[in-house]
Parts: structure tokens; C-alpha cells; sequence
């Protein structure tokens, strides 16, 4: 067996054990393995699927960086879009390096121009004449990003960041660590925050080590300068307060709905 038979091994028996709910999940979702090749040259495959089903809209979903799924690179939100029986186009785009869509696939800088040529093309291909851009976390994050720069009509995000340095605040820091009723009202809650919370900062500087900026765009910035803005729907939980204070950046704009949920959940 070769070492990363060995090792997506040891990852598949460890999750079964100790996360069998999360192991489910991935299961379903045909993403229970280790990435095989997570550098150098891929096929476009391996990071974009296209259904193309002859509709006159088109919804692209954008993956976020999966920290709560051991930080594995996946394509998102397949199984619920074909549950919900929508009449349209998919393409889902898997982000390989785990970097917003900032680096290519292959590991490379320039992962913004790249993603949006793959996008436009297929915009063109597909023929459709409305696009939507769906992400969560990070990859909602992406859609408005993408959204914005690819002329696309409507936007659906659920806890997208912006300001990133919200999640490392001492200030927030100290209230997520320290957050003792969702602990016990809702420690599901509770334990993605602090997983966001702790991991935000090394995800950051990890995607500036690799990207071909020193710091990340004004993604606020670029959408209110946008002509025209596309709509957004933004969901969010609505006692995840991370993600209370990251939805306040789109309060100002007419073309944006925010959509607290009843949930302390970044998933939500």
C-alpha cells in the first residue's frame, strides 16, 4: 500500500471512531478520503463539476475552507441543492488549496484571475442568463468576490467573513472561549466558533504566504462600488456573534438582506 493509502486509511478508521457522524456525512457526499493530490498539475475535474441541465439559470457554489471537516478540500452543498429539486445549472467549484480561490489549483499565485477565467467561460458554455454565486464561511466570501467580479445577478452567503481580524480580537477571542451558557444551550455552537476562532488567524497567514497580495482585497469595498450591485441574501447565525458583527459590514446597502437564523452555529 502506498503512503497516502496508509494514511487515508488511518484518517477513515480515526474518523468512524471518533466523529461517526461526520463520517456519515462524508460518505454521502462522496468526499470520505484524503486529497491524493493536492499540489501540481490537475485536471479540471478535480476542481470544478459543471451540471449542465438546460436552464436558463446557473448557481455556482463556492466550497469554504473546511475546517470542520479536518480541513479537507470538498465540493459543497451537492446533496442539498439536488434535495431541494432546483431547476437550474450547477457548477460546483472545489477550492484545493484551501485558500479562498486566491491560489490556483496546482498550488501556484493567481488564483483570482484564474477562477474568474474558469467562471466566465463556463457562464459562456452554459448560455444561461442568470447566475447566482452560493457560498458559506470563506466560500461566501468567494461568491460576492466572484459575484461582483463576473457580473452575476444574485448572491446567497451563510456566515461569510470580511473582516477576518473579527474572529482574533482579543476582545472576541475572549468572549467565544468564554461564552459559558452556549457551552451548555448549545455546544455545537459553542465548539465550531472556537474551532473558527482558533484557526482563522493560521488560515490567514497561510493564504498570504501563498497568494499574490499582502493583504486581502476590500471585499465591502468592491461590492459598493459595484455598478450594478448584485442582490445578497445573507444568512447567519444569530447568536454565533462572530458572524453578528461580520453581517453589520452589509447592513448600509439596499441591495442586501441579512437573515439572522435561530442558531449560535457558523454552519449555519
Amino acid at each position: 500500500m502506498s503512503a497516502y493509502g496508509i494514511v487515508n486509511t488511518i484518517f477513515r478508521v480515526s474518523t468512524r471512531i471518533f466523529l461517526p457522524d461526520l463520517a456519515r456525512q462524508m460518505e454521502a457526499e462522496g468526499t470520505f478520503q484524503l486529497d491524493a493530490n493536492p499540489v501540481g498539475a490537475l485536471e479540471e475535474a478535480d476542481y470544478v463539476r459543471v451540471e449542465d441541465n438546460g436552464a436558463d439559470t446557473t448557481v455556482f457554489v463556492f466550497a469554504g475552507l473546511d475546517v470542520l471537516y479536518a480541513g479537507m478540500a470538498r465540493f459543497e452543498f451537492q446533496k442539498v441543492l439536488r434535495a431541494i429539486g432546483v431547476e437550474a445549472n450547477f457548477v460546483y467549484l472545489r477550492d484545493c488549496q484551501r485558500s479562498g480561490f486566491f491560489v490556483r489549483p496546482d498550488g501556484e499565485p493567481g488564483g483570482s484571475a484564474f477562477y474568474e477565467e474558469v467562471i466566465n467561460r463556463i457562464k459562456g458554455e452554459l448560455g444561461s442568463r442568470h447566475h447566482i454565486a452560493l457560498g458559506s464561511s470563506i466560500g461566501g466570501t468567494s461568491a460576492i468576490y466572484f459575484g461582483v467580479q463576473c457580473g452575476f445577478e444574485h448572491i446567497v452567503t451563510f456566515g461569510a467573513p470580511f473582516e477576518f481580524d473579527v474572529y482574533t480580537r482579543p476582545r472576541r477571542v475572549f468572549r467565544s472561549v468564554f461564552d459559558i451558557k452556549k457551552i451548555f444551550t448549545e455546544p455545537m455552537g459553542y465548539l465550531e466558533i472556537l474551532l473558527v476562532t482558533v484557526t482563522a488567524g493560521w488560515a490567514v497567514r497561510q493564504i498570504l504566504r501563498r497568494a499574490d497580495f499582502d493583504e486581502f482585497p476590500d471585499f465591502v469595498g468592491l461590492y459598493r462600488a459595484a455598478s450594478p450591485r448584485p442582490a445578497i441574501s445573507a444568512f447567519y447565525g444569530a447568536t454565533a456573534w462572530p458572524d453578528v458583527e461580520q453581517a453589520q459590514y452589509l447592513a448600509e446597502f439596499p441591495e442586501v438582506h441579512l437573515r439572522p437564523v435561530p442558531t449560535g452555529r457558523h454552519n449555519s
